[in-house]
């Protein structure tokens, strides 16, 4: 649905541009640059040979550049060329055949594995505490979804966590930790979220947590969930511009960590800053981590 929008979008600005500016006289042809018409073959070349982060000319050349950083013979750098490339083919091949053969980091030492790539990490409380009593009624709410019994009196206690790690690699921080530091700090404590109806949250993470839920024990996270997006500006920007508000403490939510898909970048909307921020997603994330089905071997 997104790629079928983007290209009519893309056919539509091309169309317009062409009328605005060229207007079919020969004597504004060099309005037509290469960079405009090529932007008509995006949505299905990508249909055809895939994302072009994945088939354009900069990944070959970034490849190029780094086999050459390899060379070590400069009296017969052709053959040394092909032969690093040929090594480097047989090497992703065995390791997509046989996967423990790729290279893994060590984890942590304060850290534990959730499953399905996701990783809390450092720092954590030393012990467990009581939450905030602000906290307590998302807590309550998401154990009553689950259909979890808990006395109503009940002060929950657990072990904050600060940072979890993505399948894509992204690390995710929180206020808890990132409010606490003195002077700039590059803020990594948005994330976009996939709610149980498939629609799109965005929130501001306060902390991570474990806690049992039912017979297993899920990684979860207290977030404060951004209003719905402004829907004239949605609207008038074809969907590519959502400027939401950011209520603080009433909108607390509790997710699981497992619902987070990317973190993401809450921009001010306007200078000086009100409680409206514009969402800013890294370009190229959603193929820069390609998954797909994991075979017993």
């Amino acid at each position: 649905t997104q790629l079928v929008n983007g290209h009519n979008l893309l056919v539509e600005f091309v169309e317009e541009f062409e009328t605005l500016y060229y207007q079919r006289k020969e004597c504004r042809l060099h309005f037509c640059r290469q960079s405009i018409h090529a932007l008509l073959h995006v949505g299905p070349e990508i249909t055809r040979i895939g994302p072009g982060t994945c088939s354009s000319q900069w990944c070959m050349e970034r490849t190029i550049g780094i086999l050459g950083q390899e060379l070590r013979q400069p009296s017969n750098p052709y053959q040394n060329l092909s032969e690093r490339g040929l090594r480097r083919a047989r090497i992703n091949a065995l390791e997509n055949i046989i996967p423990d053969l790729a290279k893994s980091a060590h984890a942590p030492r304060v850290s534990e594995n959730l499953g399905d790539g996701f990783m809390l990490l450092g720092a954590r409380d030393p012990e467990t505490k009581y939450v905030s009593d602000h906290h307590i009624p998302a807590i309550h709410a998401y154990f009553t979804s689950h259909g979890i019994p808990f006395d109503q009196d009940w002060v929950p206690c657990f072990r904050r966590w600060a940072r979890v790690q993505l399948p894509n690699k992204q690390l995710v921080r929180t206020a808890w930790k990132e409010k606490s530091r003195s002077g700039p700090v590059r803020i990594s404590r948005n994330v976009m979220t996939m709610a149980e109806i498939q629609s799109t949250q965005f929130g501001e993470v306060q902390y991570f947590f474990r806690a049992d839920v039912g017979e297993q024990t899920h990684g979860l996270a207290l977030i404060s969930v951004y209003d719905p997006p402004d829907p004239e500006l949605l609207d008038q920007s074809s969907g590519a511009l959502w400027v939401a508000r950011y209520r603080g403490n009433e909108s607390l939510k509790v997710i699981n960590i497992k619902s987070i898909a990317t973190c993401v970048a809450m921009v001010p909307f306007i200078d000086p800053p009100d409680d409206r921020f514009f969402v800013c997603e890294k370009m190229g994330l959603a193929v820069g981590y390609l998954g797909g089905a994991e075979e017993d071997l």
